[in-house]
């Protein structure tokens, strides 16, 4: 964890509450590439159980970066993101709320992006290719 970061979670701490413009001090001083290792995903869940009072960009900021780190960095699957995120969710001591919203997210993200096409490397080339050669969907210019 920064030090950055470690003087953001005590600063909230001792004030006990989160406000609009601590979310986006976090997010633009602290975590601007969002969470990138889950010692920062646990201290944040840690401070979210910690604070009193937070305002409604609090939650909607952790959450979306719990989801984003949860699913783009885990190699898992479905079922393997939900574990994960239950064992470190029930470690931190989030709130009921917060653990049942990440994990409600989570399912929905990870579907969604295990439903979503797959990237054709192949056919990304060959359109390239099409582009530098002027080829492909051009054929209407050409009849014209």
């Amino acid at each position: 964890m920064s030090t950055t970061l470690q003087d953001f979670v005590t600063t909230m701490v001792a004030k006990s509450r989160i406000t609009f413009g601590d979310v986006r001090r976090l997010q633009r001083d602290c975590l601007p590439a969002g969470i990138l290792c889950r010692e920062d995903a646990e201290i944040l869940l840690v401070l979210d159980a910690q604070v009193e009072r937070t305002d409604r960009a609090w939650a909607g900021w952790l959450i979306a970066a719990m989801i984003d780190f949860a699913v783009c960095e885990q190699p898992l699957d479905v079922s393997g993101i939900e574990a994960w995120l239950e064992s470190l969710l029930a470690t931190s001591g989030a709130t009921a709320e917060m653990r049942r919203r990440i994990l409600r997210d989570a399912r929905r993200e990870a579907r969604a992006r295990e439903t979503a096409p797959a990237w054709d490397e192949q056919s990304e080339i060959e359109d390239a290719a099409d582009e530098q050669t002027g080829e492909g969907d051009n054929d209407l210019a050409l009849a014209a």
